[in-house]
């Protein structure tokens, strides 16, 4: 009776370490596969910040050039103003010239 109960305790045993070992497998698994998930979550926020930097140095760039284009806009309309004033003065002059070939000939 001892050695039944001896043989059963026996094959319980062994049940017993081959169930610990199967479940030291799986836990081995899902220790390497959570590692590889932390490892891909901080190449992917390592890139998340360099993105937010590459952003913010873009923002700061577009913003900088939108100024060098309002000031060049105001340049111009200065620039424009001036043609036209010197445009006006020409043919202001062009007549006066004009006007003093005709008189000079009669």
């Amino acid at each position: 009776m001892l050695e039944e109960e001896a043989a059963r305790n026996n094959a319980k045993l062994q049940d017993n370490i081959a169930k610990t070992a199967a479940e030291e497998a799986s836990s081995a698994k899902n220790e390497e596969g959570r590692r590889a998930a932390e490892a891909r979550s901080f190449a992917a926020e390592q890139k998340l910040e360099a993105s937010e930097a590459e952003l913010e140095e873009a923002q700061a760039v577009a913003t900088a050039a939108n100024h060098k284009y309002e000031d060049v806009s105001r340049k111009l309309k200065v620039v424009q103003g001036d043609l036209d004033r010197v445009i006006e003065r020409a043919e202001e002059f062009e007549a006066k010239s004009r006007l003093i070939e005709t008189e000079g000939l009669v």
